[in-house]
């Protein structure tokens, strides 16, 4: 009987060796199956990638003196090594040098409603017909090459020989308050931390912060950027007795 039953068994299992089908199906499906599977992990993966990506963006440190809602493009940085001009005249507003770092248009560049929406903007600027803001560079340029025009304006004066008592027009001093109390705001958020060293023009103990290397933005990049967005063609600064 043992043999009988071997013999069966063996005949069982050559028949099923010997039948195509037998195992047709497990060949197929086994390929399919793993390609299906891992298509599902990649897919998975990439997924999760993207959500932890997300995430991740949202909780970054905004970019350091950028644009909070990356409506003006990341600027990279450069070194740069403060030079003294001896050809600058800083209180004449007409040197050519003053121009180089305002763009045409002011610095008011104009963003778009969708760009807008849902952004953190402060309100935009009273212009009829367009959603207008001002690239900050640029007010703290206008303040400064206004205080050097007021500076001269009263150096005139005093050269002149202006009577004792003679006052500033309160407009004139209103805008001159404005510009210093937001050049030292300015002067604090960049925090520039380049170490200076002892001014080359004098033994006492001093600096004129010439000569120092700083790592800057590349300011060309924010100035084609703020031209290429202008909403004006205005050349030049904006009038220095109002507000920029």
């Amino acid at each position: 009987m043992g043999s009988t039953l071997t013999k069966t068994f063996a005949a069982s299992m050559s028949v099923q060796r010997n039948v195509p089908w037998a195992y047709t199906p497990r060949r197929t499906a086994s390929p399919l199956l793993f390609l299906l599977g891992l298509v599902f992990m990649i897919v998975a993966t990439t997924l999760q990638g993207v959500v932890l990506w997300k995430m991740s963006e949202r909780g970054q440190e905004p970019e350091r003196l950028g644009e909070i809602n990356g409506l003006f493009p990341k600027v990279p940085s450069k070194v740069v090594q403060f030079r003294n001009d001896t050809h600058f005249r800083p209180l004449d507003l007409s040197d050519p040098r003053w121009n180089e770092v305002m763009p045409r248009g002011g610095g008011f560049i104009e963003v778009s409603r969708s760009e807008a929406k849902g952004a953190r903007l402060p309100p935009e600027i009273h212009t009829r017909g367009m959603t207008v803001y001002n690239v900050a560079v640029f007010h703290q340029m206008h303040c400064l090459h206004a205080l050097a025009g007021e500076l001269k304006h009263l150096i005139d004066m005093v050269r002149d020989g202006a009577p004792t008592g003679t006052e500033v027009q309160p407009s004139r001093l209103e805008h001159i308050e404005h510009c210093l109390a937001y050049l030292k705001e300015s002067l604090a958020c960049c925090g520039d931390t380049a170490l200076e060293g002892q001014s080359d023009i004098s033994e006492e103990p001093s600096t004129d912060g010439f000569g120092s290397i700083h790592v800057c933005k590349d300011f060309g990049r924010i100035f084609d950027m703020a031209e290429g967005r202008r909403v004006s063609n205005m050349p030049g600064y904006p009038d220095a007795n109002s507000h920029h």
